[in-house]
């Protein structure tokens, strides 16, 4: 996996972005403030988070799971410091969808506006930023 280099902040927390432009599901889940049964593995276990992930899969790659798929395109999770669960962003809103609809929203948003390079949206983070971020 690249190294992480730039992020997106969610309720105020940073969410990490890698090279590949992958969401770290975990730093969702953190957010989320929910307990342990939601985690991403449980969540990548269900049948249509499968059905989605295939659907993602060929939709970017134009080619069926029959012709050479491979999840790592959409979704990987590892071991040690690097680990932890990544998706592709579509994924990574659904993760938060199952967590909270309303954390899906905002991921949504806050998404499309990083994406979008809407300026506004550091003027909104320094707002809620405390005066040690701000200096920092």
């Amino acid at each position: 996996m690249a190294d992480e280099h730039y992020e997106l902040i969610l309720r105020g927390k940073r969410i990490r972005v890698d090279d590949d432009g992958f969401v770290s599901l975990n730093d969702i889940y953190s957010v989320s403030g929910l307990r342990k049964k939601r985690v991403p593995y449980e969540w990548q276990r269900l049948q249509s988070t499968q059905d989605l992930i295939v659907a993602l899969h060929d939709r970017i790659t134009g080619k069926s799971r029959s012709s050479g798929f491979r999840t790592s395109r959409v979704y990987r999770a590892g071991v040690g410091a690097k680990g932890g669960s990544w998706a592709h962003p579509i994924l990574a809103a659904a993760y938060a969808g199952y967590l909270k609809p309303e954390l899906e929203v905002e991921m949504r948003e806050v998404w499309l506006r990083y994406r979008a390079a809407d300026a506004t949206l550091a003027d909104d983070i320094l707002q809620r930023a405390t005066t040690e971020q701000n200096e920092w």
